[in-house]
């Protein structure tokens, strides 16, 4: 007769397996923690990211418009040097995309002199600019 051992070989299999479902389920939960934590932070960075390319946007169109403003400046002065007794209004379009830009010249309140006004547009932006310019 051969003697068996009280404790079966099949007892310590069904602890070790349930410990390791223990420890399974764990590291489940853990996953997905670290899984919502990153989830979070991406999204995070990507609204970050998003605010940061539209006030990148809106300052790029805002000086944008401010030089197309000085652009229409410089139109009307280049048209007074032709001719010093014209006034009207200088547009132009196209620049550097969908820019363009208005002047209008009219007599100043002081004799000799005229007033600039000029817009420029730039995407959603508009910048305006007055001059006062001196006619020899």
């Amino acid at each position: 007769m051969v003697a068996r051992s009280m404790s079966s070989p099949w007892l310590g299999r069904s602890r070790l397996s349930l410990a390791g479902r223990r420890r399974r389920g764990v590291a489940l939960l853990l996953c997905l923690f670290v899984l919502a934590i990153v989830t979070v932070w991406i999204t995070n960075m990507l609204d970050s990211a998003t605010v940061y390319q539209s006030a990148l946007r809106n300052a790029i169109e805002y000086e944008q418009a401010v030089y197309l403003a000085n652009a229409g400046v410089h139109h009307t002065v280049a048209e007074l040097e032709k001719d010093k007794a014209w006034r009207g209004v200088a547009t132009a379009g196209g620049y550097p995309a969908n820019g363009s830009y208005m002047a209008t010249v009219v007599d100043g309140a002081v004799p000799g002199t005229v007033e600039i006004t000029a817009a420029g547009v730039a995407g959603e932006t508009t910048r305006r600019l007055r001059a006062t310019v001196q006619v020899k």
